[in-house]
């Protein structure tokens, strides 16, 4: 009994050694996985204070980058929509390096950089480059000193006479009837701009004698978005006030464009001295709705919008439903010079589905150099209906014959907004066979149209017992990713020719041999 006692109290003794052992094991464990995690923690939070510096650093980059940089001059620092802007010109001895820029867009509410371009060029401007100031044009608003640095520097919006060597200094001056003249250091004429749309000085696309239709491109290019927005678009060139009347009193012409020159109250028509005036438009417009988007393109056309003014008379006094965009003294403007791509810009933006203030926001925070002479009236939430391609349908054939002519046919609709217009195009399609449409393309169709059918024909490839697979590609052609695809699918058959060829082979086998097959057939019977 003594020794049974004994006997477990030495196991007892064994067990609670182990069981203490196990339990320092256990805290220990336990110990090591709080250091673990302990230290994994520091590290994440030192990664996570690496990476806020990081983006700290990434954030502060352009910041110090232009902190840098010499001869630069901040031209605009403002809000512009809901974004902050800052731009510099590169301005060397009072001489501005044309195409030189800094760009830098700022979301303020979180500080964060949206958009940070850079455009420098480091050059040191020898003294015969250099230009005096003893420089006195006529009749002008403003001048300044430029320099382009090669011959692609001088962009589209300029016309340089003759050979230069470059780097070209010279003056531009903006004068009072609109034109924008280039001087060389004596004071000769060595070029020209675009000339600003001014008051008084020609008709609506007649600019000069030489060239009467000098802002045909910017009209083409109001022309090509409006295709977009619209069932049918009507550009014209110098037209007669009667003939700008005639469309104007159009209920069903929601959207006007022109570029000429005049002011608030009138602008020439198709010759000098011939003007439409708002006084027109008054009556023009007494029997419809108030035009849905005019851009008023004439230097003043926007100074004032008060009644009798073109922007209030399109718009019918109302701020719903309607927008007008315009100038304000743009003969003042340096940034004239950036019209065109600003209101390119703008009118892509308006396809995108922004609203037109967003669309002129965006548009007038890329070009800011425009901002003090562009104008926005009437409904901020006002969009341009939207399009939306929906294509249906799938093209399978089997069992064709080789180099077979087969068709079939597939849907293209509009199932955007109502009164959008949808323009398509189908800009692919298999490479094997030979493939034709009807129609290929198309403008124009609204969601209240029929949808379109699209035949399809196609030659067959030319290969037997072969599969072949494809997609036939649809897009709308002023948004490429509003697309539809239509699968295609062939299959051709074994050449007849050959089939017939065996058949033959067979049958004249047989005929030849017809004693032996008689012996085969009694033989299995």
């Amino acid at each position: 009994m003594r020794n049974d006692n004994i006997s477990f109290r030495f196991q007892s003794n064994n067990w609670r050694e182990e069981s203490e052992e196990k339990m320092k094991k256990i805290i220990g464990f336990v110990i090591s996985l709080l250091i673990v995690v302990s230290f994994a923690s520091m590290m994440l939070t030192e990664v996570n204070h690496v990476n806020a510096n990081s983006l700290a650093l990434i954030q502060n980059e352009p910041f110090s980058e232009i902190e840098v940089i010499e001869d630069k001059t901040l031209l605009v620092n403002e809000m512009i929509g809901d974004t902050m802007v800052y731009y510099w010109e590169h301005v060397i001895e009072n001489v501005t390096i044309k195409e030189d820029y800094i760009i830098l867009h700022i979301d303020p509410q979180t500080e964060e950089i949206i958009k940070y371009e850079k455009e420098w060029t480091t050059i040191d401007l020898s003294e015969k480059n250099l230009m005096n100031d003893i420089f006195e044009p006529i009749h002008y608003f403003w001048k300044q000193k430029i320099c382009f640095l090669d011959e692609n520097r001088v962009s589209s919006f300029y016309d340089i006479e003759h050979k230069h060597d470059y780097p070209l200094c010279c003056w531009e001056v903006r004068h009072r009837d609109g034109s924008t003249i280039l001087y060389d250091q004596k004071g000769d004429v060595i070029g020209s701009g675009i000339p600003a749309p001014s008051e008084g000085f020609s008709v609506s696309g007649w600019v000069m004698q030489s060239d009467p239709d000098n802002y045909k491109g910017f009209r083409e290019n109001a022309d090509f978005w409006f295709q977009q927005w619209t069932t049918s678009n009507i550009g014209l060139s110098l037209p007669t006030p009667s003939i700008i009347s005639s469309y104007l009193s159009n209920p069903t012409i929601d959207y006007f464009y022109v570029m000429a020159h005049g002011n608030q109250q009138f602008f020439q028509a198709d010759r000098a001295g011939s003007y439409y005036y708002s006084t027109n438009l008054i009556t023009d417009m007494n029997n419809r709705d108030a035009i849905t988007f005019a851009f008023i393109g004439t230097c003043q056309s926007m100074t004032t919008t008060g009644p009798g003014t073109f922007s209030y008379e399109f718009r019918k006094g109302k701020m719903t439903d309607t927008v007008t965009i315009g100038f304000d003294h743009m003969e003042l403007c340096p940034g004239w010079q950036y019209e065109y791509p600003w209101q390119n810009s703008m009118f892509e933006n308006m396809s995108k589905g922004f609203t037109i203030k967003q669309s002129f926001e965006k548009a007038t925070a890329a070009y800011p150099t425009i901002a003090s002479a562009v104008v926005f009236r009437g409904d901020e939430q006002l969009k341009i209906p939207q399009s939306d391609l929906d294509g249906s349908g799938e093209i399978s054939w089997t069992d064709v014959t080789p180099k077979e002519q087969i068709s079939d046919n597939f849907i293209i609709e509009n199932s955007g907004d109502s009164n959008s217009a949808l323009s398509w195009d189908i800009v692919e399609f298999p490479d094997w066979g030979t493939w034709e449409f009807s129609p290929s393309d198309g403008h124009g169709l609204t969601p209240e149209d029929d949808p379109i059918t699209v035949e399809v024909s196609i030659q067959a490839p030319d290969e037997k017992q072969q599969s072949f697979d494809g997609q036939i590609k649809i897009v709308n052609i002023y948004d490429d990713s509003d697309y539809s695809i239509i699968p295609v699918s062939v299959t051709t058959q074994r050449n007849m020719a050959n089939n017939m060829i065996l058949v033959d082979f067979f049958r004249t086998l047989i005929q030849n041999h017809l004693p032996f097959f008689f012996f085969l057939e009694e033989l299995y019977q």
